[in-house]
């Protein structure tokens, strides 16, 4: 076969193939049920800060308008009393001059008259009753033979209803009033039945959440590995934990926010086609507002320093 004839031959079949691929695609008009837009109402509530409140709306794909909704009324309840009304601040905040009490049922409703009208309520939980919190080094290795440091924290739960717990770790000294701390996110390994019931590790958690399924009413214990960072000295920072005692509602929208999370696109991996390709479809988010959306939660926290233990 010549060359010219090759040449001929094959720009005879791509613009076969350029033919046939056009001719296949069709117009199809979609006609898209018609959008209601609603009230998304988000807040989570802890003793040391007085209420707030963000308010939005949902909107459709072709809607340019902001989601932020300014001028909702928006009441607070305490034990079903209404005690006080959210002050508008700025960006969809609003702000109350509550601060929220241990053992109190906290509801609040938002009324604005483009849409319907959505409450939640939940409940401000005790403070967790952590016991000790001490890591040890070196006791075990990873596989480039570098130590492990694992944690190892204990907590009374006397209360026989099953509760929920966020554990956040950081590595400096307590957190300033003003200065957000930076968790440390370096777990690797997570061999703690607790943990691996409630945890999402397989998500990628930003924080660890558990349950106390497993010592409900007794005293637990959790425990869980971190990258090494070197055998602490005098003059090495402490480790310290906050331990959160958080509302169900709070549980359960952590549980369905890591999955969410973990399913989109984040600019760590749009540059890679096969992490696109294979991205997880967006996981719905719990919501326990009625007649909209959002999250009314709630958490009580303690701080604790770790101990070495050589």
């Amino acid at each position: 076969m010549s060359r010219e004839f090759s040449t001929s031959l094959n720009k005879i079949t791509l613009l076969t193939f350029i033919v046939l691929s056009t001719s296949c695609i069709k117009e199809v008009d979609y006609l898209a049920p018609p959008f209601t837009s609603q009230l998304v109402l988000s807040s989570i509530i802890n003793p040391d800060s007085l209420i707030k409140a963000h308010v939005g709306k949902t909107t459709s794909i072709t809607d340019t308008s902001s989601a932020i909704v300014e001028n909702a009324s928006v009441f607070l309840f305490e034990n079903g009393v209404l005690i006080d009304t959210l002050d508008y601040q700025y960006d969809g905040w609003y702000e109350s001059q509550i601060y929220p009490q241990v053992g109190f049922n906290y509801r609040i409703e938002t009324i604005h008259p483009n849409f319907s009208s959505v409450s939640a309520e939940c409940k401000m939980p005790p403070p967790p009753q952590l016991d000790s919190l001490f890591f040890t080094v070196g006791e075990t290795l990873d596989q480039e033979g570098l130590p492990i440091t694992r944690f190892t924290l204990r907590l009374n739960d006397p209360d026989p209803n099953i509760n929920f717990y966020e554990l956040i770790l950081y590595s400096g000294d307590p957190p300033d009033p003003i200065i957000q701390p930076m968790p440390t996110t370096t777990i690797i390994q997570l061999d703690d039945p607790t943990l691996i019931a409630d945890a999402n590790w397989n998500y990628a958690p930003s924080t660890l959440f558990f349950s106390d399924a497993l010592f409900n009413g007794m005293t637990g214990e959790v425990s869980f590995n971190m990258k090494w960072g070197g055998y602490p000295t005098v003059d090495s920072p402490p480790y310290y934990i906050e331990l959160r005692n958080i509302s169900s509602s709070y549980y359960q929208y952590l549980k369905s926010w890591s999955v969410h999370r973990f399913n989109q696109n984040s600019t760590q991996n749009t540059r890679d086609p096969l992490t696109l390709l294979f991205q997880g479809d967006p996981v719905e988010l719990y919501s326990n507002v009625n007649n909209g959306y959002g999250i009314f939660g709630a958490y009580n926290q303690t701080l604790k320093d770790a101990t070495y233990i050589p």
